[in-house]
């Protein structure tokens, strides 16, 4: 597996090595199940539950490598070595997205801190007004009417971070579902019009198809899209890259 991830990464340009910088690959011994048309071999993860985006690569993948290649026929390439590009194609398209994420885990931070505090503030409240019942203690009546006019701003300010937890996360799923890399593509090159059959199923498949085959076999790009490996050569593409 070392060997096809150096063989991903010698393919890519000092600037995409850059947007991948500190990314994780995980070697994973067995394959997901119950996931899409069935094993996972190679999927690029982006989401809130991970502390940072990661590619995983299954084991599984190899076993594709004794029967099919990609590339030409005087400089093969395995063909797990085709998955990890198109997953790379995916890490790339949304690299200036991260920000987003980040975002997201501080505003949902902030939320899980006034909810638990407000909670802890309720729990009091409630064991002071018990207390109050029985002893009608003038002081602690003062401190519970107090601590009524404050809840009424303790539960605005949770509404509040709540909204903007919920806003953020919103944004970012969209900011998954379609890139500014992949928007430019698509403006490009139409999605029926996609260089292999699986690229045809979404947008952002077809981006990562084309994306691997111009990495491993320009021609073949040139011959299925038609100016396509000239746009990933330009600043039209390259400049969608860059962290928004």
């Amino acid at each position: 597996m070392r060997f096809v991830v150096d063989l991903v990464l010698s393919r890519l340009s000092k600037d995409e090595l850059a947007l991948l910088a500190g990314m994780p690959f995980h070697r994973i011994p067995k394959p997901a199940t119950g996931v899409g048309r069935g094993r996972m071999l190679a999927v690029y993860r982006q989401d809130t539950t991970l502390p940072r985006p990661r590619i995983e690569l299954y084991d599984a993948a190899r076993e594709g490598d004794r029967l099919r290649f990609t590339g030409t026929v005087d400089a093969l390439v395995p063909q797990s070595a085709a998955m990890l590009m198109h997953e790379v194609a995916h890490a790339l398209s949304r690299a200036g997205s991260q920000r987003q994420f980040d975002e997201v885990k501080v505003a949902r931070k902030a939320l899980e801190d006034a909810s638990n505090a407000f909670n802890e503030g309720q729990k009091k409240y409630d064991a002071d007004r018990a207390e109050w019942a029985r002893t009608k203690d003038p002081e602690l009546g003062k401190s519970i009417d107090a601590r009524a006019a404050a809840t009424k701003d303790e539960t605005a300010n949770v509404k509040a971070l709540q909204k903007k937890w919920t806003d953020l996360q919103a944004a970012a799923k969209q900011g998954l579902q379609q890139s500014p890399a992949e928007a430019a593509f698509l403006a490009k090159l139409p999605l029926a019009s996609a260089p292999t059959p699986y690229g045809r199923t979404l947008p952002s498949e077809a981006f990562a198809e084309a994306y691997r085959i111009w990495k491993f076999d320009r021609a073949a790009l040139e011959r299925a899209a038609p100016g396509i490996a000239g746009w990933f050569d330009s600043e039209a593409f390259t400049g969608t890259l860059k962290p928004r």
